[in-house]
């Protein structure tokens, strides 16, 4: 499985790519099998993204010992901040937005500069200040090779972002709560091209609102929201020959 960290979106998908490692990242297209070409759908939201948002540069992680590194809460925020707005911020703006100092978020910098996940910006200003980037503009984080302990980790730190959400959600006044929504989960009965187009409908959703020219960055009037979207065959469980099965319907005489 990956996870992917976006400008707008992340996704867990089976996945593969190929590209020239860097310190344990990887600089990547997507790399797709003659019977996997993207469908056209794809391809054009792929367009568009581009169009709207310019060229699109992956950080793909695959060592196990990076994707241990990510799994920690103040580096995950630094990621999704970095990542989401796509603008430099100093470690004091980011540790104002994890609770710590600056001397330890540049700690967590540091380490995940190592693996190639950010990099200084090119401010010429005093180096001790410089601010930090997203060395790319989206992050994938490749757990297919590493076995289920490694893609476990990754949606721990998921989940527990979200449990923290949803307390923190629950203490809010009803008027701030205008607009959100808490947690919402459904079943639907789909092909596999539907459930293609739904998972590309939030993307274009909000390519829709960088079109009308909204842009990802902090406003008076805006309040930053997160989301964790996830669409996965739920197949049903399989019959157990032990258990006794339910009884045939009745047919029912026709009215007359």
């Amino acid at each position: 499985m990956c996870f992917e960290y976006l400008k707008h979106r992340l996704q867990v998908l089976d996945c593969q790519t190929s590209a020239s490692h860097r310190d344990g990242a990887r600089y990547a297209e997507r790399v797709t099998h003659p019977e996997r070409e993207p469908s056209p759908a794809r391809r054009q939201t792929a367009e568009r993204t581009e169009r709207l948002l310019g060229p699109q540069r992956e950080v793909t992680i695959t060592d196990a010992r990076a994707i241990r590194a990510l799994a920690h809460d103040a580096r995950q925020r630094v990621i999704e901040v970095l990542f989401g707005e796509q603008r430099p911020r100093t470690a004091t703006e980011l540790a104002a937005l994890t609770g710590l100092s600056p001397s330890a978020m540049s700690y967590h910098l540091r380490a995940l500069e190592k693996w190639g996940v950010v990099e200084r910006s090119a401010d010429d200003g005093d180096a001790r200040n410089r601010p930090w980037r997203a060395s790319g503009t989206s992050l994938r984080i490749d757990t297919s090779h590493l076995g289920p302990a490694a893609e476990d980790l990754m949606a721990d730190q998921l989940l527990g972002g979200l449990r923290r959400r949803l307390h923190e959600h629950r203490g809010r006044p009803a008027r701030e709560r205008v607009g959100s929504m808490g947690l919402a989960s459904g079943e639907l009965w789909l092909t596999t091209d539907q459930a293609e187009r739904l998972s590309l409908w939030l993307e274009n959703a909000i390519l829709d609102e960088h079109e009308a020219g909204w842009r990802n960055e902090p406003a008076p009037d805006r309040v930053r929201m997160a989301f964790l979207w996830s669409l996965l065959p739920d197949p049903l469980p399989a019959a157990d020959p032990d258990q006794p099965r339910d009884p045939a319907p009745v047919p029912r005489e026709p009215v007359t």
